[in-house]
């Protein structure tokens, strides 16, 4: 009887010891660790790069709204001279002007937009993944990093003057500057030639609005999927 309890109770000892580890145990690996470092290093370089590159062109926005409220300053405060001077080719090239900085604000609305599309989609993600993976406390989502860009912007109806002020102000003086060529053009006697240049600046005026309008539609198409985007996550 003594033996059977021996036999036994080596097979129990035997049992609660295992000599084989299960596998699929979690094992600390240097390796990986270095590996999700260099990551992260990466990605929070290039986090700044594209940081540094929407701060100076929200700086260039700002520099050419400045411009913007000069030229047509000065441009209503010199339309009696002009009138009186019979120098009524300016107000049409003013309106060309005024055209070309409208597209260059609606560039830099598209710049600063697509860059936090990326931010948003590629670099924050991959940076708050490798943070869960990395950091103490398991399966951490690190939701409230890298969002600093998205700060400030508010969706809806009633935001819209607000972000499309800094291109709205030149596409509207760019059409009181053909409205003035115009209509004084249209009131002043001369050669035929002046009216030939009465048809071709209304008639390019027209275009350049057109085009204008075109480009602020698709400028404001990425605004919209990058405000859905934002809603999603």
């Amino acid at each position: 009887m003594s033996g059977n309890r021996t036999t036994k109770g080596s097979q129990n000892k035997s049992v609660s010891k295992p000599l084989i580890e299960p596998r699929g145990a979690p094992v600390p690996d240097a390796t990986s660790a270095e590996q999700i470092k260099l990551e992260i290093n990466v990605r929070l370089e290039e986090y700044k790069a594209l940081r540094a590159e929407i701060v100076a062109t929200l700086s260039s926005s700002h520099s050419t709204t400045n411009l913007t409220l000069t030229a047509a300053g000065s441009l209503i405060a010199g339309s009696t001279f002009i009138i009186q001077y019979h120098a009524i080719l300016l107000f049409l090239l003013a309106s060309y002007g005024f055209y070309l900085i409208a597209w260059t604000q609606l560039h830099y609305v598209h710049v600063v937009y697509s860059i936090s599309q990326h931010i948003g989609q590629v670099i924050a993600p991959k940076i708050r993944d490798a943070l869960a993976r990395f950091g103490p406390r398991k399966n951490e989502n690190f939701v409230d990093l890298l969002t600093w860009e998205e700060a400030g912007r508010a969706s809806g109806l009633w935001a819209i003057p607000l972000h499309a002020a800094r291109y709205l102000f030149p596409i509207c003086a760019a059409i009181a500057s053909a409205v003035g060529f115009v209509v004084n053009e249209a009131q002043s006697a001369g050669p035929w030639w002046k009216t030939y240049l009465l048809r071709v600046g209304g008639a390019s005026t027209l275009f350049l609005l057109i085009y204008t309008l075109y480009l602020t539609s698709k400028v404001r198409s990425l605004t919209r999927t990058y405000v859905r985007n934002k809603q999603g996550r």
